[in-house]
């Protein structure tokens, strides 16, 4: 079995927490030193989604207590590990390799613990697996509230099929893809998302306060 399926079986057969199933995939990659970064990348890009049988055991390198201790300890030098790679949005092979090279730096992680730490934190970041992404647009403020304002009623509308009952999401999807397509220019489309981006995180936010609210009430 080669380093790859080996790291599948893993995912697909481990029991436990995910700092210990992380411990099993550390060894793997430190078995394989020649293709360490590159399997690092396969592990970050395929381990989402993967469903185990657990039908056997992790072994337990970390209780509880020890991975919220290693958080205190660890945790912001490994964000800063990476908030500092991707801000340089280098290639996807160069990414992997520079993050391997820092998760076995004994100057930052003195130990194998330490670095299984720092493989699962990278693990269960959201902005992990990486990807390349083009260059993008940054508008001015009065130029994005100019094309807002031309844009209101799209607004309007999108806000209402985001507050409407719909079964599916499905549903919401597509009516908001049909409304984003009725927009030509690319500059005024991203503005238009952008705007719905933004209702819908108010939306969010307005429904976890009347939920609090209410477990509140229940508990007067």
């Amino acid at each position: 079995m080669n380093a790859r399926d080996r790291i599948m079986e893993s995912l697909r057969t481990l029991r436990g927490e995910e700092i210990n199933i992380c411990g099993e995939i550390y060894q793997i990659l430190v078995e394989n030193c020649e293709q360490s970064a590159e399997l690092l990348q396969f592990f970050c890009e395929n381990a989402e989604g993967v469903t185990s049988s657990e039908e056997t055991d992790a072994h337990q390198e970390f209780t509880e207590g020890e991975t919220l201790d290693y958080i205190k300890r660890y945790g912001k030098i490994v964000d800063g590990i990476l908030e500092n790679l991707l801000q340089q949005k280098l290639p996807k092979t160069a990414f992997y390799t520079e993050l391997w090279e820092k998760i076995t730096l004994t100057e930052l992680f003195e130990d194998e613990k330490a670095q299984i730490f720092a493989l699962y934190y990278i693990w269960i970041d959201r902005r992990i697996p990486y990807f390349e992404l083009p260059e993008s647009i940054c508008l001015k403020k009065e130029e994005y509230r100019q094309i807002t304002e031309k844009l209101r009623g799209k607004i309007q509308e999108a806000r209402f099929i985001l507050a409407s009952d719909f079964k599916q999401w499905t549903e919401v999807s597509y009516l908001l893809i049909k409304l984003l397509n009725t927009v030509e220019d690319e500059t005024e489309k991203a503005v238009l998302l952008s705007c719905i981006m933004q209702v819908r995180d108010a939306m969010l936010m307005r429904s976890n306060l009347q939920r609090f609210v209410e477990n509140e009430k229940d508990t007067e």
